[in-house]
C-alpha cells in the first residue's frame, strides 16, 4: 500500500489522512486499535503530525472535491483502508458504515467488492 499511496499527490494524501480522521471519530468512541492501525499508517507512509493537523484543517467540501477527482483505483484504496480502520476493533459501527456508504456517494465510487465484516 506504502508504494501506491506516494502516488497519491500532496492533496491527495491530505484528503485520504481526513477521511481516516473522521473514521476513527465515526462511533464517538476512539479505540486503542484504531489509533495503533493510524500510528502504523503514518509511520509507512512517513506522514508528520504537522501534515495530520494540516489533514484535519482540510475544508470537508475541498476534501469531497480532491477524493470525487481521484481515479477509482485510488478511491478503492480509500476504501479499502477505511473498512479496514473500521474492522480493526472488531465493532463494525453503524456511523462507519453510514460515513462509508456516504462518502462513496459524494465521490461518485462504486467498490469493486463489499468488504463489510459480519459481526
Amino acid at each position: 500500500m506504502v508504494k501506491i499511496i506516494s502516488d497519491f499527490n500532496f492533496d491527495e494524501k491530505l484528503s485520504f489522512i481526513k477521511v481516516i480522521e473522521n473514521m476513527i471519530h465515526a462511533d464517538c468512541k476512539v479505540e486503542q486499535e484504531e489509533l495503533m492501525y493510524f500510528e502504523q499508517l503514518k509511520k509507512r507512509l512517513s506522514f508528520t503530525n504537522d501534515f495530520v493537523e494540516e489533514a484535519k484543517r482540510l475544508d470537508t467540501m475541498k476534501c469531497v472535491e480532491i477524493l470525487k477527482l481521484m481515479s477509482n483505483s485510488k478511491k478503492q484504496i480509500v476504501y479499502d483502508s477505511l473498512v479496514e480502520l473500521a474492522n480493526v476493533d472488531d465493532e463494525f459501527h453503524p456511523n462507519e458504515k453510514v460515513l462509508i456508504d456516504n462518502l462513496c456517494q459524494l465521490i461518485h465510487f462504486k467498490p469493486q467488492a463489499n468488504s463489510w465484516r459480519s459481526s
